[in-house]
C-alpha cells in the first residue's frame, strides 16, 4: 500500500494543476472587467450643438428655455463645473440645475428639483465655460461610465474666428438608477488629461 501513495500524490499534484490552468484561462465571470457604459446621443441634452438630437435650447416660452435663461442671468462666473441632479424629466433636471447654479446648492450630492421631491432618475451635469456660439467653442464627444466614474470627455473646436458674442455651454445627461459614490470627470481629449474631478455622494 505504501508503495501506491506515490502515484495517487503525482496524479493529485497532475490534476490540481490541470485545474489552475483552466481557472487562468477562464476567470470567474465577477473577475472580468467592467466594461464602460457609454451614454446614447439620445440621452444627452447640450447647448454645445444645435444639431444634437437633444438641443436644450427649445426656443422661447419653454419651460426648459425659461428656466436656462433665468439660471444664466445669475451666474457671475464661466468656470467649469460637474454634478449630479434628479429628475423624471428635463425640466426637472434643468430646475435642479438652477437650484446649483442659480441658488447657491452643493453639489456634494445629487441635487433634487426641489425639497419635497426625490426623483429615482439621475443625471449628469456639466458647464464647461462661456465663449463665443459659432462656431461651437467646445464639442461633446463622449460620456460614460466605468467604475464607479462618469467621465464627459470633450475637445475645443479648431477654428482660427470665433463669434464676440457669448454662449452658455451646459449638458445634462440622463443616466437611470444609479448609487453611491460616483466620481465625476471632465477630460480635454486635446490635451489628453482630466481637469475637473468631483466626488458625488448618491443616497
Amino acid at each position: 500500500m505504501k508503495r501506491k501513495a506515490a502515484p495517487l500524490l503525482a496524479l493529485a499534484a497532475t490534476a490540481m494543476i490541470v485545474c489552475l490552468s483552466l481557472a487562468k484561462d477562464h476567470p470567474v465571470r465577477g473577475d472580468e472587467p467592467q466594461k464602460p457604459v457609454i451614454i446614447p446621443p439620445d440621452q444627452i441634452h447640450t447647448t454645445c450643438d444645435e444639431h444634437a438630437s437633444k438641443y436644450l435650447s427649445y426656443g422661447d416660452g419653454h419651460p426648459v428655455h425659461r428656466i436656462f435663461t433665468q439660471m444664466m442671468g445669475s451666474l457671475r462666473a464661466g468656470a467649469s463645473n460637474v454634478f449630479l441632479v434628479r429628475g423624471d424629466d428635463i425640466v426637472a433636471a434643468m430646475t435642479a440645475t438652477h437650484r446649483i447654479f442659480g441658488r447657491g446648492k452643493a453639489a456634494t450630492e445629487a441635487v433634487e428639483p426641489d425639497e419635497n421631491t426625490k426623483s429615482d432618475r439621475l443625471w449628469f451635469g456639466a458647464f464647461l465655460g462661456i465663449a463665443g456660439s459659432s462656431p461651437p467653442h467646445w464639442e461633446v464627444k463622449s460620456i460614460q461610465i466605468h467604475d464607479k466614474r462618469i467621465r464627459l470627455t470633450y475637445a475645443h473646436t479648431k477654428k482660427e474666428l470665433e463669434t464676440s458674442d457669448t454662449h452658455e455651454y451646459l449638458v445634462l445627461a440622463a443616466l437611470g438608477k444609479i448609487s453611491g459614490a460616483y466620481t465625476l470627470e471632465l477630460f480635454d481629449s486635446d490635451e489628453n488629461a482630466i481637469v475637473l474631478l468631483r466626488r458625488v455622494m448618491i443616497r
